[in-house]
């Protein structure tokens, strides 16, 4: 899911940049968010995973979901929404060390394979249903009056119908986020009652060392 909030506008870009009055420009840095997120932010999110356990690991990358994606949904006024989708970009990247540095963690925790590493590849496909919700912009630019009686029985897609579409994925990504956060917090136990294999049970070494 982390994944999917990092790459929304990346499938919609065209939706975005009509709705919004994007350059190429912010939606590149609204890709680089994640990865410069996680350079700075790795180190400490790590340690904090391995400090205090992946349940609060998690508790910690889910509300930082949540309340990234929330921040999207709070205006659709241009200006607005790209500064909140630039800061919401910003904080869920941070999630993202711990989207990166869990999933295997966990795996190594309840489960004799790893399989939890895949999650992030699962969410780089998510990303690409996004499509489905947001309409492309008219890109019809004919006046003729042949071409005006023929689009009265077709849906003319104007800037506030993509931006509501747009609006309605962000109130998506959001529920999903507050729902993962929530299922979390009431049920998510640091580690099984019994290890699955030898190597859940080893000691792990001093984090800085």
């Amino acid at each position: 899911m982390q994944t999917v909030v990092w790459g929304t506008f990346g499938p919609i870009m065209d939706s975005a940049q009509a709705a919004f009055g994007w350059e190429d420009s912010i939606i590149a840095i609204l890709q680089s968010l994640g990865p410069a997120a996680v350079i700075i932010f790795i180190l400490p999110s790590n340690w904090f995973t391995q400090t205090y356990g992946a349940r609060k690991g998690l508790i910690g990358a889910t509300f930082l979901m949540s309340f990234a994606t929330g921040l999207r949904c709070i205006s659709s006024e241009d200006k607005a929404f790209t500064a909140l989708a630039i800061t919401g970009g910003a904080i869920n990247g941070i999630a993202g060390c711990s989207a990166l540095a869990l999933p295997p963690l966990i795996s190594s925790l309840w489960f004799p394979p790893t399989i939890g590493a895949l999650a992030a590849q699962l969410g780089t496909a998510g990303m690409y249903l996004s499509p489905l919700i947001v309409r492309l912009p008219d890109t019809s630019n004919s006046t003729s009056v042949a071409s005006t009686i023929v689009t009265t029985a077709i849906e003319v897609v104007t800037k506030e119908d993509i931006k509501e579409d747009i609006m309605k994925l962000m109130y998506i990504e959001c529920g999903i986020s507050v729902g993962l956060f929530l299922c979390i917090i009431i049920y998510f136990p640091a580690e099984p009652p019994k290890p699955p294999s030898v190597s859940s049970k080893a000691e792990r070494i001093d984090y800085f060392q």
